[in-house]
């Protein structure tokens, strides 16, 4: 998801989530925010969708699922010029510097369980607020990579025409199928039943199938 100094937002995520709005008959305004402060006000009816989100039990709690939205790939960016030789986990711990990611963010139940076992590879993490923070600081060389979803990633890096110097590595951190998530606390059944009912709409005419072509 970008946007634009103009108000302009583009990617995969926002032509998903216009083309469910629009279905549905509902308006859609867009805010930028960090993922953390994103799934506070999801909880608490504060935005009434976030996209992209990986289904877990504490996020039911507070979340309508509705998709899959998309298939979600976890993958790392690093510079051009890089030649790291990555198969598993294990090899992040050989970088020679740490690897920026979201806070908020749910990688996978395999990294998540790592982390939080292995105090060696958490500690080569370093968390932050936005892709945008990740990304100065592997300009900076202060990062040897960062985590971010692999189709959003080389579209930004094209967007930004930089993908010249930035690639995304083969290696995934995560692969997972993610959803549009709705507040259970701001949406209404009437609402949650239109937006569904389009989801399945758009699902079955093959709509969505060919925005994600686009970004493949």
């Amino acid at each position: 998801m970008s946007s634009e100094k103009t108000g302009t937002w583009s990617g995969l995520d926002v032509e998903l989530a216009q083309t469910l709005f629009a279905e549905a008959n509902c308006k859609v305004k867009f805010v930028l925010m960090p993922w953390k402060r994103g799934l506070y006000l999801l909880k608490h009816g504060g935005v009434d969708m976030m996209s992209g989100l990986s289904f877990n039990i504490e996020r039911e709690k507070y979340t309508y699922f509705i998709g899959p939205m998309r298939d979600e790939s976890i993958g790392l960016v690093v510079s051009r010029n890089s030649h790291f030789e990555l198969t598993q986990l294990e090899d992040l711990k050989g970088l020679p510097k740490r690897i920026g990611y979201l806070r908020g963010v749910y990688y996978g139940e395999i990294f998540s369980k790592k982390y939080h076992s292995d105090t060696q590879f958490a500690d080569k993490f370093e968390a932050a607020d936005s892709e945008h923070t990740n990304l100065l600081k592997l300009q900076n060389h202060r990062l040897s990579a960062f985590a971010g979803d692999k189709y959003n990633s080389i579209y930004k890096l094209r967007l930004q025409k930089i993908d010249h110097k930035y690639k995304v590595h083969n290696f995934l951190l995560n692969q997972n199928v993610v959803y549009f998530g709705f507040s259970r606390a701001s949406i209404s059944n009437v609402n949650l039943k239109r937006l569904q009912a389009a989801y399945n709409k758009l699902h079955k005419n093959g709509e969505f199938d060919r925005i994600r072509a686009k970004y493949n």
